[in-house]
């Protein structure tokens, strides 16, 4: 079996985020479109399909020219992708975070072939960028804003841990 690659990102929400949600709960207006968008999603992902699919990842490579790269990559780079059915969602017991479960294995066939192109020889030497964003649908729901973002510099994958599937 070829080797399969699974990243699991956790979200623990801003002091600003908390203060939304709690200005929400006492109802009194929130003019942040992002942050009620973000907090509607974070409500009702897990039973929403329609919602939960409106998850986008974007990955930037700050770094692409000096890696080996294809060619077909590169005009992909800081485009946004739908992330769909390749995420599971789950929740802290108390409700305190986030887990976002991607598993790269539902992704088309191209996307894994360029994945796959850069695993394991040139993630050593990438530095990218890894953002969330939620898709706003109407204009209540714009302008679009980064959920959470992290920069990866350097990654040793040889420091990793084998999971077995079964």
């Amino acid at each position: 079996m070829p080797i399969q690659w699974h990243f699991t990102y956790y979200h623990t929400p801003s002091l600003e985020l908390v203060r939304i949600a709690q200005q929400e709960e006492k109802g009194q207006t929130v003019s942040d479109n992002a942050a009620k968008l973000l907090l509607n999603w974070f409500k009702v992902c897990q039973k929403d399909t329609a919602m939960k699919h409106r998850l986008k990842l974007l990955a930037y490579t700050f770094n692409m020219d000096e890696v080996s790269i294809p060619s077909w990559c590169k005009k992909f780079n800081g485009k946004p992708v739908m992330v769909t059915k390749s995420c599971k969602i789950f929740r802290g017991p108390n409700n305190d975070y986030l887990e976002l479960d991607v598993d790269m294995r539902a992704w088309g066939i191209m996307v894994k072939k360029g994945v796959q192109a850069l695993i394991p020889q040139s993630l050593m030497k990438l530095k990218f960028a890894l953002t969330f964003i939620i898709q706003g649908q109407s204009e209540d729901e714009l302008p679009e804003r980064a959920v959470n973002a992290i920069r990866i510099s350097l990654a040793d994958i040889r420091l990793g841990t084998s999971w077995p599937y079964e």
